[in-house]
């Protein structure tokens, strides 16, 4: 009975040439690359290893699967046996992938969503480039598929539930989550996480609510909501929201703030205090548009990392909400000051500034970003705590 290792180097090697195997334009000179089997194999080296590889690759060469090229030290995979191959081996067959990425990229390109149509682009060059195809598998067209019911979703709701009712699994954007954002983040270089992207297209992480503390009287149906210090800290779900009425504020100044160990630690007096999440969702916009409708000289102000996404947060809450926030501790000062907790800047971090510099919305920015640049550095909030 063939030996373990026998059997895998088998399948390896098969596996390796089958791999090569882009498209069915490519149907000549599939060839073994790896100069080790090679080297083990043509100069017969004496090792366990040597003769397993030697005795795999020649059993399948008796069953005409490969073909041997002596004079070029060259070991070739039968074009002709691939149906076979895949079918004896369990492997999957390179024709019918490339049969199967057609008919997706036919089905997929009547969606109309910016990041699937640059994804088909990726492809159909990859393809005329005649470049590996094996990635654009299945799974891939999945996740595809997931990235358009997400960003088509209009509705606030839970990543379970919107998970359980689009994809019959309320795991299931949890165990898909680092696969899709590896797609998405080219696309969105702001976002921190798969979950910023989530709150992006209202979709949150738990049941809907937002998290404030300060000096303030609400009402929402018969309920009363009676905040008398600065301290406390509440949560408002979404049905009481969306009746909710400010009936008393005492307090100048309104602060949003981006991470949550910044909120639980930060204060100022006279002051309202809201947790952002990151991206401020709809509920957080719809309060702060209360907010500024019961008092418009009422001070507000966002505290955000100075990066990329800090600064991208900042212009996302004023284009939302309407209203005229000021960015708190995201300047030049206060960046030079703590830079000894900054951290490197990546490559597409540079070229998003870069970018900014050029945006008259990022205008109140453009010294920090200069000194950021000249630097390299970034810095998030928690380093100012």
């Amino acid at each position: 009975m063939p030996s373990e290792a026998y059997l895998k180097r088998q399948k390896d090697i098969l596996i390796s040439l089958l791999n090569e195997i882009n498209n069915v334009n490519q149907k000549n000179n599939i060839y073994l690359k790896d100069k080790k089997i090679l080297k083990f194999y043509f100069d017969y080296i004496l090792s366990n290893e040597g003769r397993v590889i030697r005795s795999a690759i020649n059993d399948l060469v008796e069953l005409n699967y490969l073909i041997l090229d002596i004079k070029k030290k060259k070991i070739l995979l039968n074009l002709d046996k691939i149906n076979e191959i895949c079918d004896k081996f369990n492997l999957e067959n390179p024709y019918q992938n490339y049969n199967k990425l057609l008919i997706n990229l036919e089905k997929f390109k009547k969606i109309n969503n910016k990041i699937i149509k640059s994804e088909l682009e990726n492809i159909n060059n990859i393809l005329i480039k005649n470049l590996s195809i094996n990635k654009f598998n299945d799974a891939y067209f999945k996740r595809l598929s997931m990235i358009n019911e997400i960003e088509n979703n209009r509705q606030r709701i839970s990543k379970r539930e919107f998970s359980a009712k689009h994809f019959n699994d309320s795991k299931c954007l949890e165990n898909n989550a680092s696969s899709l954002f590896s797609i998405i983040k080219k696309y969105y270089p702001e976002l921190n996480n798969f979950n910023d992207y989530l709150i992006k297209n209202n979709i949150y992480l738990n049941n809907i609510k937002i998290r404030f503390k300060g000096n303030i009287h609400l009402k929402s149906r018969d309920v009363n909501i009676d905040i008398n210090n600065d301290f406390d800290e509440i949560s408002i779900s979404l049905d009481l929201l969306e009746k909710l009425v400010i009936k008393r504020i005492n307090f100048k100044n309104v602060y949003t703030v981006e991470n949550l160990t910044t909120f639980n630690e930060f204060y100022k007096e006279d002051s309202l205090i809201i947790f952002s999440e990151g991206f401020a969702n709809r509920e957080i916009i719809l309060f702060l548009k209360k907010l500024y409708e019961f008092n418009k000289s009422l001070n507000f102000y966002h505290f955000g990392d100075i990066d990329v996404g800090g600064f991208n947060i900042f212009i996302d809450l004023i284009e939302k909400s309407k209203v005229p926030f000021n960015p708190y501790n995201m300047n030049k000062e206060i960046f030079l000051k703590n830079i000894s907790y900054a951290k490197e800047l990546t490559e597409n971090d540079i070229n998003k500034l870069n970018i900014y510099l050029k945006n008259p919305c990022y205008e109140q920015f453009y010294e920090v970003i200069k000194v950021m640049i000249k630097t390299n550095k970034k810095l998030e909030q928690e380093a100012l705590m």
